[in-house]
């Protein structure tokens, strides 16, 4: 009787702990994406801006246009790692974009357009952080 009494403590023991687990691995991820996806969205941003300047002088800033995108998909790959759902496709897509470009065949409007996908994906993570603040 006892060492059934005993199997049956271990099993509530054993599901008890899987719930803990999982249950602060939630919480982990809720902060990381509180604290740390504001910081990326800043560092997305700047990035953002200074492609918009680059692609007034596209063919002058050539060099700079490849060193900014690739800062953009370090962000961009940090974010994937943060992102659960919602949020983390339109990352998926823009880091192929962003990947895709090549600044020898591509032009200013292929830059343009992954501008706009850049701003994109800021307004979307944005939303999400406001979403957060209500416990959404």
């Amino acid at each position: 009787m006892l060492s059934i009494l005993g199997n049956i403590a271990s099993i509530v023991g054993l599901a008890l702990t899987i719930l803990v687990f999982l249950n602060t691995k939630k919480i982990k991820d809720y902060y990381l994406l509180r604290a740390r996806v504001p910081e990326l969205i800043d560092k997305l941003t700047e990035c953002s801006s200074k492609l918009a300047e680059q692609h007034r002088e596209f063919e002058e800033s050539k060099d700079l246009i490849s060193v900014e995108l690739g800062r953009a998909e370090v962000v961009l790959k940090s974010l994937e790692a943060k992102l659960k759902g919602r949020g983390r496709d339109s990352v998926k897509s823009l880091i192929r974009s962003v990947k895709d470009f090549d600044v020898k065949t591509e032009g200013r409007d292929s830059l343009w357009a992954v501008y706009v996908g850049m701003t994109k994906v800021i307004d979307e993570l944005r939303d999400l952080q406001e979403d957060l603040k209500w416990g959404n």
